[in-house]
């Protein structure tokens, strides 16, 4: 099975071998191969830019909510060691149980004093206290009220 057609190729002998002859054409020789291409190879992509992390929050440190609890004022309404305030103490605050209504009590975890302290118009408040904190809500960050968490339940 014949794959093409036989083809006659015109070249010189000159353009075979290395002799200076009359430059007379060499009957159905095969013209030069030119070296093969070589395959083309992509260059290596530039290497990728790495991926951005995922915002890693730092851990809440209890030393950094000490600090954050007397910067923000806390401690002007609220002891860190039991003893009365204006607004009572945080002292053993964390993980009690407390009454917010006729009845009702809740948990005090990391979500309430959240609540509370970003809207504490809203957060169940015990019977009796008159609301008077003020909202921090765009005034204290996320990492600080985490601090301000830690430090708090560490107050035991």
């Amino acid at each position: 099975m014949m794959v093409g057609r036989p083809v006659l190729l015109a070249v010189t002998c000159a353009s075979l071998c290395a002799c200076a002859s009359s430059g007379t054409p060499a009957a159905n020789e095969p013209a030069p191969r030119e070296p093969a291409p070589q395959p083309r190879t992509a260059e290596a992509p530039a290497p990728a830019a790495p991926l951005p992390s995922p915002e890693v929050k730092p851990e809440p440190s209890v030393a950094t909510g000490a600090k954050r609890f007397e910067t923000f004022g806390c401690n002007a309404c609220h002891s860190p060691d039991g003893t009365m305030r204006a607004f009572g103490t945080m002292y053993r605050f964390f993980g009690s149980t407390i009454e917010v209504g006729a009845g009702e009590t809740l948990v005090v975890d990391a979500a309430y004093i959240r609540r509370v302290i970003l809207d504490p118009a809203t957060a169940n408040g015990r019977p009796g206290w008159r609301l008077q904190m003020p909202s921090y809500h765009g005034t204290i960050g996320d990492a600080d009220i985490d601090h301000l968490i830690a430090y708090i339940a560490s107050l035991r």
